[in-house]
């Protein structure tokens, strides 16, 4: 993903299969929260119909946009600052969803653009909301001032209220943008409640999600008065309805912080967040898999594989040092998925690392042997084996 540093000369320099490689792996995708668009975009002199730059958090996207700008990196009309999600759809395959929140790209321009480029290159099924410049404008600046979101329920509510309430002669056509944007805002929202479970509250918990319920109740409303409710709408409507039933059965089943069981107090919240950690370390691991096996069968690994091996490793580490603070009724409880990652997910990490490095090693010391100064390949292979020796030192204490 981009850093606050972006350097798009040597973006542009990318071809486009190193491209695909670093900025659009799923694994590097699902992290994203925000994101920048470009379509007409050149790359290595190759005009591209759309890039994507990925991004952790929204002030980075904010920050990189208003650099694209400031120093003219592209067109304005052609680049989107936008919010993205990344979820299963019903037929259990990814999507992503786009929501443009400012610059000059409309929805159906980055769907014509950009459904290569996500489809075929990022592999996920692409949804795109917003694109129009004056509701994109004014939601970005509102982005902007906000530095904080303490109470997401009330804002949702609000947003749902008056993105859903028009004059009485307003046109059937012009309420789906405003349902859609007010969907959206809820979803999001929902999204944080739901990563808030656990971590604080119930009581605040099922507070902000009474409010989103209260919010999305308003666009249903508003829902029943279309002359026609087309696919999308039901789509996301459901996806919100599902996230408040979450929230709120979240609140019900979690209300004693503690259950007895064996005559050892259990805490239940807890122990849903490490098996989802679990669940999601091996689904990530499969795809990392593919990811170092393709590399590794084109000749194309790099030193990026050896810090997404590393960055798994150290989930996996994290996980083993949840499960030592828990008693032995806990421990009972999530022995089945810490014992599937300990004895599996961990070892087959371990040989990755060693396959990577050994393409690494013997790549260096092709390209070393070549050149008359072979001090940085030497370099970088001392640094290749401490790394190595260090990861392995790691997995062997957990």
């Amino acid at each position: 993903m981009a850093n606050a540093n972006f350097d798009f000369k040597e973006f542009s320099a990318k071809k486009m299969n190193a491209y695909i490689k670093e900025y659009c792996k799923p694994a590097v995708v699902r992290k994203a929260k925000a994101g920048i668009l470009m379509v007409d975009f050149k790359m290595a002199g190759k005009k591209m119909p759309c890039v994507f730059i990925p991004l952790k958090k929204k002030p980075e996207a904010m920050n990189l946009f208003k650099q694209i700008k400031k120093d003219k990196e592209h067109v304005i009309k052609k680049t989107a600052l936008a919010e993205v999600i990344v979820k299963k759809g019903a037929d259990g395959k990814e999507e992503i969803t786009i929501n443009i929140r400012k610059g000059g790209i409309s929805a159906e321009q980055l769907k014509a653009k950009g459904a290569k480029l996500f489809e075929s290159g990022i592999k996920m099924k692409l949804n795109v909301l917003g694109g129009s410049e004056a509701v994109a404008e004014k939601r970005a600046t509102q982005d902007e001032a906000e530095t904080s979101d303490k109470n997401s329920g009330a804002k949702a509510e609000g947003e749902a209220e008056s993105n859903t309430e028009g004059k009485e002669g307003n046109k059937a056509s012009d309420s789906k943008p405003k349902i859609m944007e007010a969907l959206t805002k809820i979803f999001g929202n929902s999204e944080k409640v739901v990563g808030a479970i656990g971590k604080i509250d119930d009581s605040k918990i099922k507070a902000n999600g009474e409010k989103l319920k209260a919010g999305f109740m308003k666009v249903v409303e508003q829902i029943k008065k279309m002359d026609e409710v087309d696919e999308e709408v039901k789509e996301l409507a459901t996806k919100v309805k599902s996230k408040l039933k979450e929230i709120l059965t979240a609140g019900k089943a979690g209300s004693s912080k503690e259950t007895k069981d064996s005559g050892k107090a259990i805490d239940a919240k807890k122990l849903k967040a490490f098996a989802g950690e679990g669940k999601g370390i091996i689904a990530d691991f499969k795809d990392l898999k593919k990811t170092i096996d393709k590399n590794l069968e084109d000749l194309e690994s790099d030193e990026n594989d050896v810090k997404l091996v590393e960055d798994m490793i150290k989930r996996v580490e994290t996980l083993e040092h949840q499960f030592d603070s828990f008693n032995e009724a806990e421990m009972e409880k999530v022995a089945k998925i810490r014992d599937a990652i300990k004895g599996k997910v961990a070892p087959a990490l371990k040989n990755m690392m060693k396959d990577v490095v050994k393409y690494l090693k013997i790549r260096d010391k092709v390209v070393g042997n070549k050149a008359k100064n072979n001090k940085e390949a030497k370099s970088r292979i001392s640094d290749l084996n401490a790394r190595l020796a260090a990861l392995e030192k790691s997995l062997a204490e957990n």
